[in-house]
């Protein structure tokens, strides 16, 4: 993260919208087994996600954005939020590098 994104309260992660599609978020959420992340989660999260897309589109830092929302909405804690952006992140870093 830059200086001028932590001093301005940006994210850090990518405003480029890569392609998310329904079956890659659905697999990403349901084959990872993680204690805090119930299915209440994982589905609070995926419906989120897929409404926010344009086309099957979607950037790291409308993700985060979704989550804060949720967070702030108190349907996913801090803890929670931090796994599924984990997870968003380990994803668009393994498949859309450079």
């Amino acid at each position: 993260m830059g200086f001028f994104s932590s001093f301005f309260g940006g994210s850090g992660y990518s405003t480029v919208p890569h392609e998310l599609t329904t079956e890659t978020l659905q697999h990403l959420f349901w084959s990872v087994e993680h204690p805090n992340l119930t299915h209440q989660l994982k589905q609070t999260v995926e419906e989120a996600v897929l409404k926010a897309r344009t086309g099957d589109k979607i950037s790291l830092h409308r993700i985060h954005e979704i989550l804060l929302h949720l967070e702030r909405q108190h349907l996913l804690n801090e803890y929670n939020r931090h796994d599924f952006q984990t997870i968003f992140k380990t994803y668009f870093d393994t498949h859309f590098k450079g």
